[in-house]
């Protein structure tokens, strides 16, 4: 073989196997008006669910961001608790022929974990909103209760004699693979550094195409329960 022949076949060889990785990390960003790729996660409860098998049903899907500095991240655990509390008011899963289903980029005992945490999370929001005379004269901290209270406006108590509502479906991506492939698992995001997810959510219309999607700039940026809803109700009314 020629020396360029031999370069050539070389240099197809390394093309190959460069392009046969870069494949093993495409992404599919989900954007408006496209359907939504599909997947099959494990729920905490067993439940094995598959995005398809919901075709006809609206979707409310949730990426929390999941592990944040000390521990989990408060905002997420709230907003589970604001639309359970619709639920159990409105009970808007059925009024909208709606599923709701939050996915966390982590091994499924860290998400049974998650579920079993809200008690905690929300006497830590309560913390924040309620400052300490020392905490009061700081006038920085305070400009951060101000926005905690606006960001966390209901004051949810759960214990063991009022457990939180687990109305929906938390799935376990238990290798972090699906969210990595719609390209919102990292390991750094808002300057800090650990596996977690951007924390986004989309509202999938009844033939799985994205109709809404909401990727936060920093942890407390979130669209409310109510907006949500509020959105979910207009698109059935398109």
């Amino acid at each position: 073989m020629k020396p360029t022949s031999y370069l050539f076949a070389t240099f197809l060889f390394v093309m190959l196997i460069l392009l046969s990785y870069s494949c093993g990390q495409c992404q599919t960003i989900p954007v408006l008006g496209q359907q939504f790729p599909d997947f099959t996660l494990t729920s905490y409860t067993g439940e094995s669910i598959s995005l398809s098998n919901l075709n006809g049903k609206n979707v409310l899907l949730i990426f929390p961001r999941g592990k944040f500095l000390d521990g989990w991240c408060r905002a997420c655990h709230y907003q589970y608790a604001d639309l359970a509390r619709l639920q159990v008011d409105q009970n808007i899963l059925t009024k909208y022929n709606l599923e709701i289903l939050f996915v966390l980029p982590y091994p499924m005992d860290e998400v049974k974990l998650w579920t079993s945490i809200f008690p905690s999370q929300m006497r830590i929001i309560e913390q924040w909103k309620n400052p300490t005379e020392a905490q009061q004269a700081n006038s920085r901290y305070m400009e951060f209760v101000n926005t905690v209270k606006e960001a966390f406006p209901i004051n949810f108590k759960f214990d063991e004699n009022n457990p939180a509502p687990l109305l929906f479906h938390v799935l376990a991506d238990e290798d972090h693979k699906f969210s990595l492939s719609i390209g919102l698992f990292t390991t750094s995001w808002n300057f800090e550094y650990f596996e977690q997810n951007e924390p986004t959510v989309f509202i999938l219309d009844q033939n799985r195409n994205v109709r809404f999607k909401y990727k936060s700039q920093v942890t407390l940026d979130r669209p409310s329960a109510d907006y949500l809803i509020e959105y979910i109700e207009k698109i059935i009314m398109d």
